[in-house]
């Protein structure tokens, strides 16, 4: 209504999945992706001033303007179940995710952005063991990772600048990154008694 062009936005999301029997009625396997891809402008409000470059700091031109960015995040998924017996069943299931982010953290008069890049794995196995109809007890044994990073674009590798109305440069605590690695291990017996009715105990 204004006259002004409307910010472009774009966002994609796709997938699929496939899965089905390796042997009849013993080993089964299941496969997903799906992956979720957004576009968008960062838009910079910033005061009209053209700052003219001062030692390391380089000119920035001042003014209302706009930079695309494109953002990433494609995930994952597989499941393979095994059944040894009617009393013996073993699940195994993977689970990974990436993110991108080539410009996080930046817009306004904020042109300290810095590129955001993760990854996470879960891998799960479960073993299920029927001891007796009213007994089973399941051993899980689970293993996560993850990694993030954040890094500096090439056109922000120098010191922080703070000018009136303007904050451009590299932050004081990038770049940075985070590793995180967990095991988990539990085994959860489970039995039903009759005491005056059915009664559950783990």
């Amino acid at each position: 209504q204004a006259g002004v062009e409307k910010s472009p936005f774009d966002r994609k999301t796709f997938g699929g999945n496939f899965g089905g029997p390796l042997v009849r009625d013993r080993t089964h396997f299941f496969l997903a992706y799906e992956q979720e891809r957004e576009t968008e402008n960062l838009e910079f409000n910033l005061p009209d001033i053209d700052y003219p470059a001062v030692g390391p700091y380089p000119a920035v031109q001042g003014g209302f303007r706009v930079q695309p960015n494109t953002t990433s995040t494609p995930k994952y998924f597989a499941k393979l179940t095994h059944q040894f017996s009617g009393a013996h069943t073993l699940a195994l299931t993977l689970n990974h995710e990436r993110d991108t982010d080539p410009r996080d953290d930046c817009n306004g008069t904020d042109l300290t952005c810095i590129h955001f890049s993760g990854k996470d794995y879960l891998f799960v196995a479960n073993y299920h063991w029927v001891i007796s109809p009213r007994t089973l007890n399941i051993l899980r044994v689970a293993r996560t990772k993850y990694d993030f990073l954040w890094t500096v674009p090439d056109e922000l590798q120098f010191p922080l600048h703070d000018r009136p109305g303007i904050d451009y440069g590299q932050q004081n605590n990038m770049p940075q990154g985070r590793d995180e690695r967990h095991w988990i291990v539990s085994s959860t017996l489970s039995h039903t008694f009759n005491w005056q009715g059915d009664h559950e105990l783990r």
